[in-house]
């Protein structure tokens, strides 16, 4: 059985309170500890579970139960890891540095070389907090389109949250020079998830395909993405990649993007993207840029698709010096 006591502003010792807004969920709370921790033991506090898939078979749907990733190893997967129970969160506990945090989720060593798995995780449920947490996703010979992180359940919230796709950089086979290769992809109708403080793509290994860091697909309405960012570093031969691709029908109503930052890595030899977006004429709803920013991208969209509304200046020569202000 899970943990479900109160002490203070605590749950079974994990501070509930100032935690990005986090209210003390009231749901049993399972713990994993990759490195110390047994899928025999119980998932408490003091007998944690080694395995993320161990704590969502004992979790119950839709009571807020939550399942707590220490941060004293990788949880290594063989597999793709379907999150699937509606109302059941998932938070890593570690420092809460947007990047390299090490409540992480990665392939495992063991899979180095092969064609590996797709996706890294995918989320099928609904109504689901994902906080604090961290992953990796790459393999050096496959003939699939690698996806870290799969969202077609909808109405999720996702806090500080890393999407590390495109992790090998190895010729032609390595995942960051796939064309189908994405750090997240966002694929339902249902929509209204909201995304703060996170960070997607990564800038360590050069991406040489077209390729896209988020694709918005399926016809979600009212995704809300705040202070977050995009990073890439570009090839010569994947200057064509942008960070957002949004299919013929990919959303509606509107994804509003507040606050974010858009870059690719110029200043550490890395190529400029052409362009942020790559929209569909029919997106299907509007896209709101609000004080947001580009480095390293020598245009918002290279052909306007007369979809995106913005109260920023225009993407300048890449690498030119300019800032993006308010007008």
């Amino acid at each position: 059985m899970g943990i479900t006591h109160f002490n203070g502003l605590q749950v079974a010792g994990v501070p509930t309170m100032g935690m990005g807004g986090l209210l003390p969920y009231t749901g049993n709370w399972w713990f994993v500890d990759p490195l110390n921790g047994s899928d025999g033991q119980q998932g408490q506090a003091s007998t944690p579970f080694k395995s993320l898939n161990q704590a969502q078979a004992a979790a119950v749907a839709g009571q807020n139960d939550v399942v707590v990733l220490s941060d004293t190893s990788s949880n290594y997967l063989t597999a793709s890891l379907t999150w699937a129970k509606n109302q059941v969160h998932l938070i890593g506990i570690n420092s809460g540095q947007m990047n390299g945090k090490r409540s992480r989720i990665a392939p495992s060593a063991a899979l180095a070389g092969t064609a590996g798995f797709n996706n890294l995780v995918s989320v099928t449920a609904q109504n689901c907090m994902f906080m604090n947490l961290g992953t990796f996703y790459g393999f050096a010979n496959t003939a699939a389109a690698l996806v870290c992180w799969s969202d077609t359940g909808g109405r999720n919230n996702y806090v500080n949250c890393e999407f590390l796709g495109f992790g090998d950089a190895t010729t032609t086979t390595g995942s960051s020079n796939l064309t189908g290769s994405r750090a997240f992809v966002f694929n339902n109708n249902v929509g209204e998830s909201t995304f703060r403080g996170c960070y997607f793509g990564e800038n360590t290994s050069p991406r040489n395909a077209t390729n896209h860091t988020l694709e918005l697909a399926g016809g979600a309405p009212r995704l809300f993405f705040e202070d977050c960012t995009f990073a890439a570093d570009l090839g010569s031969s994947g200057t064509a990649s942008s960070h957002v691709l949004i299919d013929t029908g990919g959303i509606d109503r509107e994804a509003i993007f507040a606050r974010c930052r858009f870059l690719s890595s110029i200043k550490s030899g890395g190529s400029a993207m052409a362009q942020v977006f790559n929209t569909n004429a029919s997106p299907g709803g509007a896209v709101l840029l609000d004080q947001c920013t580009a480095f390293g991208c020598t245009a918002w969209e290279t052909t306007p698709s007369n979809n995106i509304y913005y109260n920023m200046s225009i993407v300048g020569a890449a690498g030119a010096g300019g800032i993006s202000l308010v007008l």
